[in-house]
This record gives structure tokens, C-alpha cells and sequence, in this order.
């Protein structure tokens, strides 16, 4: 799949949404053993070397007053990873997260989001993002003067 086609085959691939018992099946293999979808991308993490110089934290809280967390995030970098698993397709949910998505941009984190279908589908376009992310962050930030 190329990278630039990937919404177009996630569409035709998994339609109906997870609600579909043969879809749900596929996910629900796909984790077991790993517990969650946020363990499957830690997994991925650790298995892929580009990962080895830069360390992340899970359940970062990065609104104290708040107590809201992101999943994944590099704290020297500013960069957070968000997981959307099944629960995150109900339209409350959604709207809950894009309120702490602002917030978190308006301090200055750049913040990733990818869905269960996304790191089932194509996990290497998600570590390439992040990767191309880190590397921005890392070494061409606009922010540091």
C-alpha cells in the first residue's frame, strides 16, 4: 500500500466500522496477548531501532490541573502519540479529545493521533510520522531561538 493511499484502503478494507463482528475479530486478535492498543504500539516502539535514542514516557500528564495524559509523549521534544481505540468513534468522545488536542497545541506540543485501524493497517506510515515528527522537533524546531 503506498503511503498516500492508506485512507482509501482503510475505507474499502473495514467498512462497516468496528461494529462489524468479522472486523471486530481481526482487532481483537491483533491485541491478544498485548492487552491493549497502547501496548501494541509500545511494542512497535521497542522493536524498531529508530527508538533507541530518544526515550518516551506513557500516561504523561501534561494538564495537571486537568489531570489529562497523553498515551505516548517525548517530554524533551514536545512531541505526544494518541491512540484511538474502538471507543474513540462515538461522536462525544471525539469532541472530547479535540478539546484536549487544542489545549495541548496552544502550549506547544505537536500531537500525533492514529486509530487501531491506522496501526493495524499501516504501522510503518505511523512510526514514519512520528519518526519525520521527532526528527523535526529534534533538530529544526522553529521554537528555540
Amino acid at each position: 500500500i503506498a503511503s498516500t493511499d492508506w485512507t482509501e484502503t482503510l475505507v474499502e478494507d473495514i467498512t462497516p466500522s468496528y461494529t462489524c463482528n468479522a472486523c471486530w475479530r481481526i482487532y481483537s486478535e491483533c491485541i491478544q496477548g498485548v492487552g491493549s492498543w497502547e501496548d501494541y504500539f509500545d511494542n512497535m516502539l521497542r522493536t524498531d531501532l529508530i527508538y533507541k535514542f530518544t526515550p518516551w514516557k506513557r500516561e504523561f500528564c501534561y494538564a495537571p490541573p486537568r489531570k489529562w495524559r497523553f498515551d505516548f509523549a517525548w517530554t524533551e521534544h514536545g512531541v505526544a502519540v494518541e491512540i484511538d481505540g474502538p471507543y474513540h468513534d462515538g461522536k462525544w468522545q471525539t469532541d472530547n479529545d479535540n478539546i484536549r488536542i487544542n489545549e495541548a497545541t496552544c502550549i506547544g506540543w505537536s500531537v500525533l493521533r492514529f486509530t487501531y485501524r491506522m496501526l493495524y493497517h499501516v504501522p510503518d506510515d505511523c512510526l514514519g510520522l512520528l519518526y519525520r515528527t521527532l526528527r523535526y522537533r529534534i533538530y529544526s524546531d522553529p521554537f528555540d531561538s
